[in-house]
C-alpha cells in the first residue's frame, strides 16, 4: 500500500491474501495474463491515492526468465466534490455592532 488502503478501503483483490498467481508455461507462454483489482467508490473526499503492483518470480528454471518492469504504481483520482455555501446568503449589519459572524457550509 502507498496511501490508498487495501482490503475494500479503497481497493481490493479477488483473493486473500493479496497475492495472484499467473502460470505462464510452454502451452501459453506469450499470451497475456490478467488479473483484477477492484477499486472502491466511496463517498469521502480525498486527494489522489495510490498503490503498487508488483511482479516476483515463483520459480525461474535454469536463469531463463527475467523481469522486465516488475512493479507498477496505480493512481486513484477522487470523484466526489466538495460544495461550500455561505448560510444565509444575505447579511445586515449595523456598523456600529462589531464583528458579524459568517458561516460556511460544506457538504461532500
Amino acid at each position: 500500500d502507498g496511501t490508498a488502503l487495501g482490503g475494500g478501503v479503497d481497493y481490493s483483490w479477488t483473493s486473500s491474501p493479496a497475492v495472484m498467481t499467473l502460470t505462464f508455461d510452454s502451452m501459453n507462454l506469450l499470451t497475456p495474463q490478467c488479473f483484477d483489482i477492484t477499486i472502491i467508490d466511496d463517498n469521502l473526499i480525498e486527494f489522489e491515492e495510490m498503490f503498487t503492483v508488483s511482479l516476483s518470480l515463483q520459480s525461474n528454471p535454469n536463469g531463463q526468465v527475467s523481469l522486465q518492469t516488475s512493479s507498477a504504481p496505480i493512481s486513484i483520482t477522487d470523484n466526489d466534490m466538495a460544495v461550500f455555501w455561505i448560510n444565509p446568503t444575505t447579511y445586515t449589519v449595523n456598523e456600529d455592532e462589531g464583528p458579524e459572524v459568517v458561516m460556511v457550509e460544506v457538504t461532500g
